[in-house]
């Protein structure tokens, strides 16, 4: 699927656009580069795994001018409630105008700043958002593999410092309360709901460990667990096999750059 086109200043947040609440960014932030800090003092030339340092990856922070263009009072306060709504509470996946190809995983580091500002006799409000970003971040227009139901097929993961993916599943059309069964080398992960759907289109979002349904205004929870938990890529090759009585099937490893 093609991504949606954003102009300069547009944002999403977990794929919704921001301009449906006439948010635009105002500043061009910095890109965050990851950095890894060490634990223990690294040894030189050693050939002693227990001598190297261990490392981690470190996260950063975005700050953003965001303008609220609403046209008046009434509206100006339904969309900022609106944005805070989206934006307040959590990590959500962000994609911006200034790098559209990369998904960012951030979460507001603190209370938005508001200043009140007049141009052409109107009044508008700028938001200061200082975001904290995780240090991973993801390719907004990943391979997706389409998926025949129980048949089983490859995937390769290379991540920089093995770092593990947490895939993507879609299932499309899905009627009534069908069990959606993951095999990953020969581990079954299987998803159960009691809830009745009728030709919903669900994504198991492995990272945020939910369930959700796709094509809304909003993510909708949907009531599916899985008593082994949301599965991990490590690096490596994995067998792969995905069972579901549904439309369509399509896998995205969601794999981790930096």
């Amino acid at each position: 699927m093609a991504l949606n086109e954003l102009i300069k200043g547009s944002f999403e947040v977990d794929g919704f656009s921001m301009d449906y609440y006439k948010m635009k960014i105002m500043n061009r932030p910095e890109d965050f580069i990851p950095y890894v800090e060490f634990e223990d003092q690294e040894v030189a030339y050693s050939n002693n795994p227990s001598e190297s340092s261990k490392g981690r990856l470190v996260s950063g922070l975005m700050t953003l001018k965001i303008i609220n263009s609403s046209k008046n009072e009434s509206e100006k306060e339904i969309n900022r409630q609106g944005f805070y709504n989206r934006i307040l509470g959590g990590y959500y996946d962000f994609r911006f105008s200034f790098r559209p190809g990369i998904i960012y995983r951030c979460r507001v580091n603190s209370a938005p700043k508001i200043e009140k500002m007049k141009a052409a006799g109107l009044a508008y409000e700028i938001y200061t958002v200082e975001l904290k970003i995780q240090p991973i971040k993801r390719l907004a227009e990943p391979v997706i593999t389409t998926v025949t139901s129980g048949v089983g097929f490859n995937v390769v993961c290379d991540t920089p410092l093995d770092l593990y993916n947490e895939p993507l599943i879609t299932f499309i059309g899905v009627t009534g309360t069908p069990d959606l069964t993951l095999t990953i080398d020969n581990v079954d992960y299987v998803f159960k709901t009691t809830t009745s759907l009728v030709n919903e289109d669900l994504i198991i979002d492995c990272a945020n460990k939910l369930v959700y349904a796709v094509d809304r205004s909003k993510r909708m929870r949907i009531d599916y667990n899985c008593s082994k938990g949301y599965p991990r890529l490590n690096n490596g090759s994995h067998n792969v096999v995905i069972t579901a009585d549904v439309a369509a099937i399509y896998f995205n490893k969601n794999e981790v750059i930096l």
